[in-house]
């Protein structure tokens, strides 16, 4: 049998696509922008200082955040000094109304890394990883993030280095041995901002029980495993100015920098409030 079998059209259904493409013709260009994944609004601004001030009034350029409607506005933010580079990418979601309201929890960094005289950084969720021979520290490169290490324990203390940052804490931390003996286990904290590019680690003897405690290194073979959130020296953020939904960015005291961020705002999420 031989099976009968029309022209096959390219593109398919070519009749909608037509009607598609009348309508996306007709469209604004940030409308058009956004569906090919183009910013809707960039800008560039220069700090000479650690200025803080808007580099775009999303709500000043016709951006509406309609009530009832959830927004997910994410930006690409690119600073420059005369050494050093910072690109980061962030997202904030945004509530729309009369008076826009920013949700809970602020400005999220999806990724970010420097260039840091040279050398190349990871910023944002970082990782670090160790082995020890009592006190000697070797650090596993595999699953340590650029610019991170940490160094020998002294009396159980050891510090950590993390690029240049304006913030860094430690998510979470865990200090593993060999074996499972209790008198062999170390429990780590993280104090952060010791300076700009270090924090200390200092791990405590499992079955002391005197008021003070006891920081002791590692018995003979230990392991330190840890999370950071390490944020670059640059940054920006929505705010809200009255009723105008702003972008905004911040310098580096005594530095001058050259800030490009572009914006992109996703399609909203209907997100009514039933029931009240």
């Amino acid at each position: 049998m031989t099976l009968a079998a029309s022209t096959p059209q390219v593109p398919g259904i070519t009749g909608e696509i037509q009607a598609a493409k009348a309508k996306f013709d007709s469209a604004d260009l940030a409308t058009i922008a956004r569906v090919l994944q183009f910013p809707q609004v960039s800008n560039i601004a220069t700090t000479t200082t650690n200025d803080t001030g808007k580099i775009i009034g999303l709500t000043e350029q016709g951006f509406t955040f309609q009530a009832s409607n959830l927004y997910r506005v994410r930006w690409r933010h690119w600073a420059e000094t005369d050494n050093d580079r910072y690109y980061q990418e962030l997202e904030q979601h945004v509530l729309g109304g009369t008076t826009p309201v920013l949700m809970a929890g602020g400005v999220v960094p999806t990724f970010a890394y420097g260039v840091i005289n040279g050398t190349v950084v990871r910023y944002g969720r970082t990782r670090l990883s160790a082995s020890y021979a009592v006190n000697t520290a070797t650090v596993n490169t595999t699953h340590t993030s650029s610019g991170h290490s940490i160094g020998d324990t002294t009396s159980g203390v050891a510090t950590i280095t993390h690029p240049i940052a304006r913030s860094a804490k430690c998510i979470s931390i865990n200090c593993s041995t060999d074996v499972s003996l209790n008198t062999e286990h170390r429990y780590g904290a993280v104090t952060p901002g010791v300076s700009s590019t270090t924090m200390e680690l200092s791990m405590m003897a499992e079955g002391i029980t005197t008021a003070t405690g006891v920081v002791a290194s590692f018995a003979d073979v230990g392991f330190v495993d840890a999370e950071f959130e390490v944020l670059p020296l640059t940054y920006s953020f929505l705010s809200m100015n009255s009723t105008a939904v702003e972008l905004h960015v911040a310098g580096i005291t005594s530095d001058e920098v050259k800030h490009t961020v572009h914006v992109f705002i996703d399609n909203p999420v209907d997100s009514p409030f039933y029931g009240s």
